[in-house]
């Protein structure tokens, strides 16, 4: 398991503290040296929810718009924006 992918772990955990290298455990003060999981871990429910909600935006703004996909509220809200535009200069004039 590499560095980072060991520092996803931390970034949830109850344990990790942050020094001026970055999050490190509070328990070693140093970075994680596990291999497959560490034993120690203690999931921080603030942080897991954090991270589900991160997760969440960023599968829906990835939206590739090919078939299937979601379209943005903001394609909407342009549409929307154009088409109130439209009927003012039409009723004005």
């Amino acid at each position: 398991m590499e560095l980072n992918e060991k520092l996803q772990y931390c970034k949830v955990c109850t344990k990790r503290k942050f020094s001026d290298i970055g999050i490190v455990c509070s328990l070693t003060g140093g970075k994680p040296t596990f291999e497959n999981q560490c034993n120690e871990f203690l999931i921080d429910p603030k942080e897991e929810q954090k991270a589900i909600a991160k997760a969440r935006y960023k599968d829906y703004d990835n939206d590739d718009g090919g078939e299937g996909g979601e379209t943005s509220v903001w394609t909407y809200v342009f549409i929307a924006f154009v088409v109130i535009k439209i009927i003012v200069r039409l009723v004005r004039d």
